[in-house]
């Protein structure tokens, strides 16, 4: 008999925790135990392509690090990371990030401030009428705002399954 994992938001699965799974309850994101540390987005220049939206986080990760020889900055931390057997990680898009907040807002409030900082985090969401910044969430509440570049910001990479 094959043992299959119970796919539940909160559980420990693919190398973190699952904070969203989809109408499928199959498939989900999750994310890494620990921060990645505190970098700068990268590049001024114009990122094109980058999705405000779910599941387009690995893409825009993808095009910041081809459009971006700058290393390390916040997509490179991600995209480099090996942890827990995992290779895949990536910074998440705007959308992906505020469903961090949506998880532990709904399930686990008194968990938040142990699992991430009070601090802002990069998304891969670069603005697209400005180049010069990309969104970052703060725990404050789930909303993305803009921020420049150049700023040093928590990153915490998130994988797919």
């Amino acid at each position: 008999i094959a043992f299959t994992p119970q796919l539940a938001v909160g559980n420990i699965f693919g190398g973190g925790m699952i904070f969203y799974l989809d109408s499928s309850s199959q498939h989900g994101l999750v994310m890494a135990p620990f921060d990645q540390g505190n970098f700068e987005w990268g590049c001024n220049d114009t990122i094109v392509g980058t999705s405000f939206n779910t599941g387009t986080g690995q893409l825009n990760t993808n095009l910041i690090l081809s459009g971006c020889p700058t290393r390390p900055i916040a997509a490179s931390a991600c995209n480099d990371l090996l942890l827990n057997g995992y290779s895949d990680w990536y910074l998440p898009s705007a959308q992906e990030f505020t469903l961090i907040y949506d998880f532990f807002d709904t399930n686990r409030p008194y968990e938040f401030a142990s699992q991430l900082s009070w601090d802002y985090y990069w998304t891969s969401t670069e603005v697209l009428y400005y180049s010069r910044d990309a969104f970052v969430c703060h725990p404050n509440d789930r909303h993305a705002y803009p921020r420049n570049k150049n700023e040093i910001d928590k990153v915490r990479a998130v994988r797919t399954f």
